[in-house]
């Protein structure tokens, strides 16, 4: 067996599962098992896949292989989402087009087929390169927002929305990208930095000399001006400049007054009063010859406690309630007239006079102009503006008919099936608890063209709805439920025989995946319904959905269903490269192919698996190389395990070491399906505990002890037997992190894949004896440590091993004493407790201050003492007393020395402790070993395999190496041995400790 190569296992396996159509047989075999249902949340058909879409099937996939290896009949249907803006801009980008007038001189039926080709293409790359990296999900039949049996389902939550009276339509401020022309829902809001005007804006007051001074940053919005909120509680001062009497908040005053360069003895407070003595006072409009809109306002100031406050500005705050949501509610609250004059595109309508036509952003600086001496001051200001999510357009609020689901009619109801929700990690569901608590109406829908059409039939004659729930209530059916043809339906008015029309909108794309619990089952190739599973077993997707897909559903489901609609949700973050977040635009990204490309498929994998996905995962080639070098030793461990083992009945006895590595990987077992299933959902603990375990304790522990038992040693059918189950077993259980790799050393017919997980034998489980190993390994990495300090290497034998601690460590010795002298290379081990010498010191930063000038004295009493005992109090916390002051332990430095000619290093439980003489039988061992090392290095060289033989010569000091005549046999696979000094094909030199010799050694004997 070669050495690990990723691109060739990969290729091989690849191929294989296309010939056997492995994947299907996998997604098949467990038809007719208790079912799990698990729900794909849809990526947008709309690009190739990246590292973050990567992230989230890798994380995805493994749980549905996982659960297919316990017996249960996944759901693996993949899921698109296809309508949208987000599709639509790319349509867009496509054709040249900025404006919806050039989709509808292009043509809607047009454009609604570009959309459709677009996703449809998509869709096929998408599939193909998500399977290309391992992921096994049904590929032959996702589903498909676009699809007519997937917009039916989404039409039943809709109408069963209108006939519990969460439905309905309503004009008030909602954002609006005038790029799109369409609604944004709050879900879907972004924001920037951008630059926008200040200013400060006086409005006379009626019949009077007196003026309001207000402040915006959106000029545009003046003229809809309809009232201004003042603070009932707070001062506000009638301040006299320039000849002006304006009033504005007391407690801002002297910043207003700094603003506009006014010196303090160039203004006068004139009155003093609380706001709620201003409520009701009128004021002026200053554009009112020039707005139309404003013949029909009287502005006057109205109270808001919840809506002013002193963090900047004048604390008169200018209320535009057809521009904004909080205007709106106190103008509500107050009657106050909304205006709104301006249309999707964001220019103003005729009701705005003379700026009729004018972007809004455009008629800033003449609607500045126009307000002439009203405007007090103008600058420029840098602040965080909502922009449209899809195109980054600014987002304008603009008061537009829209169609609402009343979500604040049962947003108590959402936050209490938050609670019967599993998430994985805790803290998400606690950030979605406070999503929904300040959850709002969600404005359904959208001013375009590639969606869900919604399902409203309006009455040209008496205005009468009629809301539909499925294709059964049309009276004829189009071949496709969109735009256009769908607007070519007309339905007999019940109430007066008239004529309905659809109205022209389409929903939110956040409503269609909202319903796919559901919709997504009505699928003909899927044989069952939602009523079939209550609730989604479970959802696993990316920190966004937050206020996304999870919000939707939940939603959705309630109105539908009056239910949660999920039992467990993995939420993971980011993917970011080098500590930055992944960015295309600024060349900051790596894609999964450039990853697989370099490592292989099983590398990334297992990366993304290792990790919290709780956390952001930070992509880094050298966290994919110690992914490389760990599956290394999985395949060494697996060339070892074909190379020195075969197949064997299970022996009826087990060496001490057999049985703790079978415990040990029942234990693994155990903890590893705990960890990826409900509740707790932990893959990446899962992957770093079986890291652990094949490193640690298979790789580098039991294959270690066994490696002499295993060259003809004793009980080595046991050992054999037992390497081989733990390594069949451990391959299962790896299986759905390296599905490749596993396959590939998978022994067998079948796949790997169509086997289900090893239980846990509780026959083998010792948690004794595990602790016992446990202790044995602390030991045994103490020592290497200790050697490594001491430069003494380990394949030197040491005279004595001490090993000091607790009880558990003592009887741990006692137990593996045996197999402690043989991997500590020591020719005796023991338990004892060693006497230190403790030498204690006074820390003078700390006893000093209290010691002043009897610091002598202490440190003569302290010389007299029993260092031990005074060690023991330190210890303990205690204090001591010297020189008649009571001493902390903080004030004394206690060092122990082990005694001459043994060192020291401790362990968690307890120290090891080195004896460091060498005698000559020693150094003769030690000088075998470094014969053989050279001889092994050499075979190496000459490029021989384990199993060559050879002969060997040696000469020189060769009566150690005759007195361990076996040991080289045995060590170096030799068909002869001799000591005359023959000069054969390979040669060297070893000198050791005054002791040299040269060997020689041929090709391989036939």
């Amino acid at each position: 067996m070669t050495g690990y190569d990723p691109d060739k296992i990969e290729a091989t396996v690849s191929k294989q599962w296309q010939e056997n159509n492995t994947r299907q047989k996998v997604l098949d075999r467990n038809e007719g098992n208790e079912r799990f249902y698990f729900l794909d949340g849809p990526p947008y058909a709309s690009g190739n896949i990246h590292m973050g879409t990567g992230l989230n099937k890798i994380l995805k996939d493994f749980y549905l292989r996982f659960h297919r290896k316990l017996g249960f009949n996944v759901h693996s249907q993949p899921g698109y989402d296809t309508h949208g803006l987000p599709i639509e801009n790319k349509v867009e980008e496509e054709k040249g087009f900025n404006s919806k007038k050039e989709i509808e001189d292009f043509g809607v039926e047009n454009f609604i087929k570009e959309c459709q080709n677009f996703v449809d293409g998509h869709i096929d790359q998408m599939n193909d390169d998500f399977e290309d990296i391992g992921i096994w999900m049904d590929w032959e039949n996702p589903y498909v927002t676009y699809h007519d049996y997937y917009i039916e389902g989404a039409w039943q939550t809709f109408k069963e929305a209108y006939q519990k009276g969460y439905l309905y339509e309503d004009q008030y401020p909602v954002h609006i990208c005038t790029r799109c022309e369409t609604a944004v829902a709050y879900n879907e809001i972004e924001y920037t930095k951008l630059d926008d005007p200040e200013v400060y804006v006086a409005m006379p007051v009626k019949d009077s000399d007196e003026e309001f001074l207000i402040w915006t940053t959106t000029p545009w919005t003046l003229p809809a001006n309809a009232a201004i909120m003042v603070h009932p509680g707070h001062e506000y001062s009638l301040v006299k400049f320039n000849d002006r009497k304006i009033w504005m908040a007391s407690e801002l005053r002297d910043q207003i007054m700094e603003k506009f360069g006014i010196e303090e003895d160039e203004f006068e407070v004139l009155k003093e009063i609380e706001g709620s003595e201003l409520e009701g006072r009128e004021y002026n409009h200053p554009l009112e010859d020039i707005v139309p809109a404003q013949e029909d306002v009287q502005g006057r100031v109205i109270l808001s406690e919840r809506y002013v406050d002193l963090e900047g500005g004048t604390g008169l705050v200018h209320s535009a309630p057809g521009h904004g949501k909080e205007d709106y509610e106190v103008g509500q609250e107050n009657d106050v007239k909304q205006i709104s004059p301006v249309d999707l595109k964001g220019e103003f309508t005729e009701e705005a006079g003379k700026y009729e036509g004018t972007h809004v952003k455009d008629a800033d600086p003449q609607i500045m102009e126009d307000l002439g001496e009203n405007l007090l001051y103008s600058g420029e200001i840098n602040h965080e503006y909502p922009k449209c999510w899809r195109c980054d357009t600014p987002l304008l609020q603009l008061s537009i008919p829209q169609w609402f689901f009343g979500a604040t009619q049962f947003r108590d109801e959402l936050v209490d099936y938050n609670e019967e929700v599993n998430w994985v990690p805790d803290w998400a569901g606690q950030k979605f608890h406070e999503w929904l608590e300040q959850l709002g109406d969600w404005p359904v829908s959208r001013q375009r063209y590639w969606g869900i059409p919604l399902p409203i039939w309006e009455c040209q004659d008496c205005d009468h709805t009629k809301v539909i729930g499925d294709r059964d209530e049309l009276p004829e059916v189009p071949d496709d439920l969109h735009r256009p043809y769908i607007d070519d339906v007309e339905l007999d008015c019940e109430e007066c025989g008239g004529t309905m029309e659809r109205i022209p909108d389409v929903l939110d794309v956040w409503f269609d995946s909202g319903v796919a619990p559901w919709a997504s089952l009505k699928n003909p190739e899927i044989d069952f319904s939602f009523e079939d599973v209550d609730t989604v077993d479970l959802e696993l997707e990316g920190f966004d959905q937050i206020r996304g897909w999870w919000n939707s559903q939940f939603i959705t489901s309630h109105m539908t269903y009056d239910q949660k609609p999920f039992d467990n949700v993995i939420y993971h973050g980011k993917v970011m490269l080098d500590g930055k977040e992944m960015s295309k635009s600024k060349g900051i990204v790596v894609s999964p192919e450039e990853a697989v490309e370099k490592y292989g498929r099983d590398i990334l994998r297992f990366f993304i698996l290792s990790g919290n996905p709780a956390d952001d995962l930070n992509f880094t080639w050298d966290k994919m190389e110690e992914n490389m070098e760990f599956l290394n030793i999985l395949w060494n461990t697996y060339n070892y395990k074909d190379t020195y083992t075969g197949e064997t009945e299970r022996p009826e006895n087990l060496e001490i070491e057999d049985r703790w590595i079978l415990s040990r990987f029942n234990s693994v077992l155990e903890e590893v399906r705990e960890q990826c299933t409900e509740p707790n959902y932990q893959a990446y603990k899962a992957a770093q505990t079986l890291e652990d375990f094949t490193k640690n304790d298979l790789s580098r522990g039991y294959i270690k002890m066994i490696r002499d038992r295993l060259k003809d040693g004793e009980n080595q059918e046991a050992a054999s037997w037992t390497l081989r189950k733990v390594t069949d077993d451990l391959l299962r259980l790896l299986s759905p992190f390296t599905p490749y790799l596993a396959e590939y050393l998978h022994e067998g017919e079948d796949s790997i894949h169509m086997q289900d997980l090893p239980e846990v034998n509780d026959e083998l489980l010792d948690r004794d004896l595990e602790r016992g190993m446990g202790i044995f390994q602390d030991v045994e990495e103490a020592a290497a440590r200790l050697r490594q300090d001491q430069g003494i290497k380990l394949r030197h034998p040491v005279k004595r091993v001490t090993v000091s601690g607790s009880e558990e460590v003592e009887q741990a010795v006692q137990d593996l004493e045996e197999l402690l002298k043989e991997n500590l290379n020591a020719k005796e081990v023991v338990f004892e407790k060693v006497e230190l010498d403790y030498e204690v010191k006074l820390d003078y930063a700390e006893a000093g201050p209290v010691l002043g000038g009897k610091v002598s004295d202490a440190e003569e009493e302290l010389a007299d003492l029993d260092h031990a005992e005074v060690a023991e109090k330190v210890e303990a916390s205690e204090s001591v007393e010297l020189a008649g002051e009571e001493l902390g332990s903080e004030m004394f430095d206690v060092r122990t020395h082990v005694p001459e000619g043994m060192e020291g290093e401790e362990f968690s439980d307890g120290t090891v402790y080195i004896d460091q003489e060498r005698t000559e039988e020693l150094l003769d061992e030690a000088f075998v070993a470094e014969v053989i090392r050279d001889i092994q290095q050499k075979r190496k060289e000459a490029e021989l395999e384990v199993e060559d033989q050879v002969e060997l010569s040696f000469s020189g000091d060769t009566e150690p190496l005759e007195q361990h005549e076996e040991e080289i046999r045995s060590r170096v696979n030799l068909s002869e041995l001799g000591f005359g000094g023959e000069d054969l094909d390979y040669s060297g030199s070893v000198e050791f400790e005054g002791r040299k010799i040269e060997f020689s050694f041929s090709d391989p004997v036939e």
